[in-house]
């Protein structure tokens, strides 16, 4: 058996299902939008933001770190950077900038594209403010110090001739001095003659002495010389004795008496044997 439809219970039922629905889609966009409605923004956002509009760039700084020291949330790093970005202190900004990159999850391609030019920018800012390097350091040559002036050497002072002393005559001193010392000298020298004698005299009688006990030919070879050189000694040391004697005698006349020296001469000869010997001074005064 067919049911027939009235034509008011079927617009009844599609009222009652287009009432459903919206009611369904209304409880849909009311629990989406009920988080953004829970969240009001913050007043310090705000004041912030009005901040950053008026060029009080450092208050908003100081703000957005508040903010961000709350709630963590990395947009507030990106606020932070475009202070800085507006104060051109370049190293703040690229360090907010990049801080934010790293916090931000799930940017697109666009918003992170827009905050990598924002770094470059400041990267270039900071190289064109970096002071030039500096010069290379020249170092100046060494100084070379100029040759000392050589000193005038002062001339040599004249030399004079020296006169030329009479043929014959010794040199004088004019008081005597040469011939008192040429005496004394060689009597010392025939002082030491005469003692030369004497040990060889005493030398001769030793071996006299020897030979008279026993005889032998090699001692009474050098007693025999030992008694020839004795009466050497006595003789030449008694004839330097005499001949130092009269030098001095001489050198003590006075001055006016040298004048004739040139002809006086003084010459001593010994004469001695195996046995006996003897002095003969010969003068000219």
């Amino acid at each position: 058996m067919r049911i027939s439809r009235s034509p008011s219970l079927w617009v009844f039922s599609s009222l009652l299902r287009l009432s459903l629905g919206l009611a369904a889609l209304v409880t849909v966009v009311s629990v989406t939008s009920a988080p953004a409605l829970a969240a009001p923004v913050d007043k310090r956002e705000r004041e912030a933001r009005a901040d950053f509009a008026a060029g009080r760039y450092q208050k908003a700084v100081d703000t957005f770190a508040q903010l961000f020291a709350d709630t963590g949330d990395p947009l507030y790093l990106r606020n932070i950077g475009r202070c800085y970005q507006k104060m051109k202190h370049a190293q703040e900004a690229i360090d907010s900038f990049q801080e934010y990159l790293l916090k931000a999850k799930n940017l697109s391609a666009s918003e992170r594209q827009e905050i990598e030019g924002f770094i470059k920018e400041m990267q270039a800012l900071k190289a064109s403010e970096a002071p030039p390097p500096p010069p290379p350091l020249v170092t100046p040559p060494p100084s070379v110090a100029p040759p000392p002036a050589a000193a005038a050497t002062p001339p040599a002072p004249p030399v004079e001739p020296l006169a030329p002393m009479p043929p014959g005559a010794p040199p004088s001193t004019g008081d005597g001095r040469g011939w008192r010392i040429a005496g004394i000298a060689t009597a010392a020298g025939g002082v030491a003659l005469i003692a030369a004698g004497i040990a060889f005299g005493a030398a001769a009688q030793s071996a006299a002495d020897d030979v008279g006990k026993k005889y032998n030919s090699s001692t009474d070879s050098a007693g025999k010389r030992d008694a020839t050189l004795q009466w050497v000694g006595y003789g030449v040391g008694a004839a330097a004795l005499a001949a130092g004697t009269l030098l001095y005698l001489h050198g003590r006349q006075p001055d006016s008496e040298h004048a004739n020296t040139g002809a006086r001469s003084l010459h001593g000869v010994a004469w001695l044997d195996g046995h006996a010997g003897a002095v003969l001074l010969q003068g000219a005064f």
